[in-house]
């Protein structure tokens, strides 16, 4: 047994704990609490519909960190060039 905290997906502190904004982590929390993982002994079809409730239902806070993501990945690359540039060492 370890003594490693819980991931209680269903608790918004759980995602602030894990580099989450608390507005993002509410909302991935509730998605959690709105469409649970069936038991097991569910039948396959429903769980897996629940699954696909849950991911669109999560999609939106998903496409907003791809979002952020690239923007940061663009703003980076972008001042990398421009320092370049600055220097002598590239040309645009």
């Amino acid at each position: 047994m370890t003594n490693a905290p819980s991931f209680i997906v269903t608790q918004a502190a759980t995602w602030i704990a894990r580099g989450r904004a608390p507005a993002e982590a509410e909302a991935l929390a509730a998605a959690w609490r709105d469409f649970p993982d069936l038991p097991a002994n569910a039948p396959l079809e429903e769980r897996m519909a629940r699954t696909r409730e849950r991911v669109a239902a999560m999609r939106p806070i998903t496409e907003a960190a791809r979002a952020r993501t690239e923007a940061e990945r663009q703003r980076t690359n972008f001042s990398f060039v421009r320092r370049r540039v600055e220097h002598g060492e590239a040309s645009l």
